[in-house]
């Protein structure tokens, strides 16, 4: 590339896409990368969800860890609750049924 001694070239550095580890993808697919709060690790937030359930027997959006160095890699609430994830995990199932009192008393009347 040729400048002439007038010109001026504005060089301007564009970070790659960030990209899940463990799939290899980038956010194209829909999910959302996020990097880890004490790691530097980058994971979609699907694909730690199913690490976390599978490897771990973890379904609460803040305990997940991260599947390269076992830190700490919440995830926020915003993208999934743990209400989410109880629901469509099979713990749940195993819980035994406890009605409320309000519930109870109502029957009992």
């Amino acid at each position: 590339m040729e400048v002439e001694n007038d010109e001026v070239i504005i060089v301007r550095h564009i970070p790659a896409r960030p990209t899940c580890f463990i799939c290899g993808h980038n956010d194209d697919n829909g999910d959302i990368i996020q990097e880890g709060p004490q790691c530097p690790h980058q994971c979609g937030i699907q694909c730690l969800r199913v690490f976390n359930m599978v490897n771990l027997s973890e379904n609460r959006a803040a305990h997940f860890k991260c599947p390269a160095c076992m830190q700490p890699f919440p995830v926020d609430s915003i993208y999934f609750g743990d209400d989410y994830l109880s629901d469509n995990s099979n713990d749940s199932a195993d819980e035994e049924y406890q009605p409320s009192a309000s519930v109870s008393a109502e029957s009992s009347e």
